[in-house]
């Protein structure tokens, strides 16, 4: 038998709150072990008397921390906390404009805290509902949960329905970004995403919504599967997409909690003493929240905060909530130009505190790679110095489509971490540093026919006009755009990419899902095949032999009840998967951030098929599926009722949004992921392609540029 405690909250308490503790059979007084180990690394451990009567026992701790308590061979964990401070009522109105008054007043107040693994295997938002209630007054702060393992934006915005049926939330708070920069989601996706989801909490519900720094990775110090060593970098991998995302709170006008900052604190002398020094708030494993790396000389989650690192951005969220903000040491901005050979970035660091700072400053350009350059500087108070340093593996406008640069040079990029070292502390922040002269290929979609088109090209205020040619002949390609541009006295690029996708056509039609091909002989086919369509989230990736190894088509028709797919092509495909995602919304929405569904397939190496509906669908039944082949050819047919789509029927514009992943995997290589309409990241709708019910004439092709 275990301890156990009794609480508003199990195991969680404020300091001079008493622990009820109960063991069957105890009675009288029994000497207990108490340890307590605290944020900055200290454990105090203390003897005291337990005084039990009729199996239970009272105590009060005294120190903020996790607590272990001990009776013989029984052990209790749990947390004490310090008081909150008292609550600024009106900085909590200017941050809680809509529902602000609402808690002030004692009204329910729903709290609902949206995240990845990080919110699920934590209590911050508990012990943030802790301290409003124990600050205001009000009993009826409450919360409710939408987290989950592996969950990104794109997760939360495809499931906002499900998430939010039955919940009437205040206040979200709302923590995504370490799986979305470790799967490399574009960061113009990961910022439609939450801006997605900011209006529809607002438009919705009339919700407050505060976002959340995405914490450090702090396995800096360990070996990774392989038996490297981590580079130390890693620990800040978010800060980019974290400094964009403060951005975009900016322009919309949402509070961002500085949850990175709290965990990080006052750093160390150096990367591996940061990730040393927060083992203290990180457990053992993310199952025992009561538990530090301090006990196990650092080995265990470095991922998941435990009841410290969760009371760390607790706090941080109520300091945001009530209008205090730590101030940092160095203001910090920059711009990008090109020069000769390559692209430099010219940081401007001024002093914001009363004292004379020094230390040095490093850049990391590059996401997860070593520093580029640094710098030692000296500058009084209120001063300001400039620094340069050049882009790795940049040489000419080319380099700026390359696999990883590209990424990094997205709009509304390029953003670099920069770590600010003094003797015995850090921070590391990130830093857009935009082009100057402001040159830019906006981010659009277009429709079109093949032919000459018209694209935008910004320079400063103006807006050129660049023309390019959709070759009528290929139904899926891509144009690098290069524009040297006078400025002045200055020589500078515009780089960018154009990608293109002809409409697919569906028929409206009934089929038998048998494989049999026969009655598709009129259909409209797309290729899931080519070349420039084997894509991953690295940019381009094709590890097969020849394009016969897996070349498809794919062809689609619309019934009554649901839609018909179709494939045909070359290949084995015995280990293959592939995945195919729908967005029934209207035209005017096609390409932006929003809800869709999926269906996944999958074949054995007997070669039977399996297909099944995604997280998003409401249906749970319903979908056919039939699959032949033969000699290295292959044909197959899927029926997906429409209530898969989360809809009725065909949309009434005519036009389906969709787009296809399959997965060709050959023992011994890597995989090859083959897109149709995609740009290697498929968990989102902006780069869906697009397939027209019925069309007459020749089809029209759907454009991005970036």
């Amino acid at each position: 038998m275990i301890l156990q405690a009794e609480n508003t909250v199990p195991s969680l308490v404020f300091i001079g709150d008493p622990v009820k503790i109960w063991v069957d059979g105890f009675e009288g007084q029994y000497s207990a072990e108490i340890t307590t180990f605290s944020a900055d690394g200290a454990v105090e451990k203390e003897t005291d008397s337990l005084d039990f009567q009729e199996g239970v026992a009272f105590w009060t701790p005294r120190t903020e921390g996790i607590y272990r308590i001990r009776v013989g061979d029984r052990e209790l964990r749990g947390m004490a906390m310090n008081l909150p401070p008292p609550l600024n009522e009106e900085a909590l109105l200017e941050q809680l404009p809509r529902q602000g008054q609402r808690l002030l007043a004692g009204d329910r107040f729903t709290i609902l805290a949206m995240g990845d693994s990080v919110t699920a295997t934590g209590d911050y938002p508990t012990m943030l509902a802790m301290m409003l209630r124990r600050a205001t007054g009000n009993q009826q702060v409450s919360v409710i949960e939408r987290a989950y393992p592996g969950r990104s934006n794109d997760a939360s915005v495809r499931n906002f329905a499900r998430d939010t049926k039955g919940v009437d939330p205040n206040l979200a708070v709302i923590m995504y970004g370490l799986n979305d920069q470790g799967a490399r989601v574009p960061l113009p996706a990961y910022l439609e995403q939450t801006e997605w989801l900011v209006d529809h909490l607002r438009e919705e519900f009339d919700a407050d919504v505060i976002l959340l720094d995405p914490t450090p990775d702090t396995g800096i110090v360990l070996p990774d599967r392989s038996g490297q060593m981590i580079e130390p970098s890693k620990i800040f991998r978010t800060q980019t997409y974290s400094a964009a995302r403060r951005d975009l709170a900016q322009e919309i006008g949402v509070p961002v909690a500085d949850t990175f900052e709290a965990l990080w604190g006052e750093g160390g002398e150096s990367l591996l003493a940061v990730g040393e020094g927060l083992w203290p708030m990180f457990p053992l494993h993310y199952s025992k929240p009561f538990t530090s790396l301090i006990e196990n000389g650092g080995k265990g989650d470095t991922i998941h905060p435990n009841a410290l690192g969760h009371l760390a951005l607790a706090r941080a969220v109520f300091d945001r909530i009530n209008g205090f903000s730590e101030p940092g040491r160095l203001e910090l901005s920059g711009q990008t130009r090109w020069v000769d050979g390559g692209v430099e970035t010219e940081i401007l660091a001024r002093n914001l505190t009363p004292e004379n700072l020094s230390g040095v400053l490093r850049f990391y350009p590059i996401p997860q790679e070593s520093v580029a350059g640094e710098e030692p500087y000296e500058i009084a108070s209120g001063n300001s110095a400039r620094f340069v340093f050049r882009w790795p593996g940049i040489e000419g406008p080319e380099d700026l489509l390359m696999p990883g640069i590209e990424q990094v040079f997205r709009q509304p990029g390029p953003y670099v971490v920069i770590l600010d070292q003094w003797r015995d502390g850090n921070q590391a922040r990130g830093v857009h540093v935009p082009w100057s002269p402001t040159l830019d290929f906006p981010l659009q979609r277009y429709v079109t026919d093949a032919g000459v088109m018209e694209v935008s090209l910004l320079v400063g205020d103006e807006e050129r006009k660049v023309f390019v040619t959709i070759p009528e002949e290929e139904p899926v390609g891509r144009i690098p755009l290069q524009e040297k541009i006078q400025v002045g006295a200055e020589t500078t690029w515009a780089v960018g990419e154009l990608a293109y996708t002809r409409f697919g056509g569906a028929t409206s039609m009934e089929a038998t899902v048998d494989g049999n091909l026969d009655e598709w002989s009129d259909a409209f086919w797309v290729p899931v095949g080519e070349r420039i369509q084997a894509r991953w989230t690295s940019g381009p990736r094709d590890f097969r032999e020849r394009v016969e190894d897996c070349n498809l088509e794919w062809s689609f028709a619309a019934g009554e009840e649901g839609l018909y797919l179709a494939f045909r092509g070359t290949g084995n495909t015995r280990a293959d998967q592939f995945a195919v995602y729908f967005d029934p919304r209207s035209p005017e929405e096609l390409g932006t951030a929003g809800p869709y569904t999926w269906v996944g397939g999958s074949f054995a190496k007997d070669g039977k098929l399996t297909v099944r509906a995604g997280d998003s669908s409401e249906a749970t039944s319903g979908i056919q599926f039939d699959y032949q082949e033969e000699r290295g050819r292959l044909s197959g047919e899927i029926f997906v009722p429409y209530e898969f789509l989360n809809t009725s029927a065909w949309p009434e514009s005519g036009d389906l949004g969709l787009s296809i992943v399959w997965t060709h995997r050959i023992e011994g290589r890597k995989p090859t992921f083959l897109m149709w309409a995609e740009d290697g990241h498929p968990w989102n709708t902006r780069w869906y392609g697009v397939v027209r019910l019925d069309p007459e004439g020749s089809l029209p092709y759907r454009v991005r540029v970036k």
